[in-house]
C-alpha cells in the first residue's frame, strides 16, 4: 500500500465533508481543507510533495506547474 503525509480534501459542502468523512474511516492522517483560508493556492499546491489530494465539489483549478 502507497503510504501518503497526509489526505487533503479540498471542496465545500456536503460532498467534500462527506468524502473526508469516508477517508478518516480508513486513514488517520485526513484534512478537509478549506481553499479560501490560504491566500496563494498555486504556491500551496505546488509546496505539497507525498500528499494526496481529493478534489470534491471544488471551485479551485489546478494549474499545471
Amino acid at each position: 500500500m502507497i503510504s501518503f503525509e497526509s489526505i487533503i480534501v479540498i471542496g465545500q459542502g456536503k460532498v467534500a465533508k462527506e468524502c473526508a468523512r469516508i477517508a478518516r474511516d480508513k486513514f488517520d492522517n485526513v484534512k478537509l481543507l478549506d481553499i479560501n483560508e490560504i491566500s496563494n493556492l498555486d504556491e500551496y499546491f505546488n509546496s505539497l510533495k507525498g500528499h494526496l489530494i481529493i478534489s470534491a465539489n471544488n471551485t479551485y483549478i489546478f494549474k499545471p506547474r
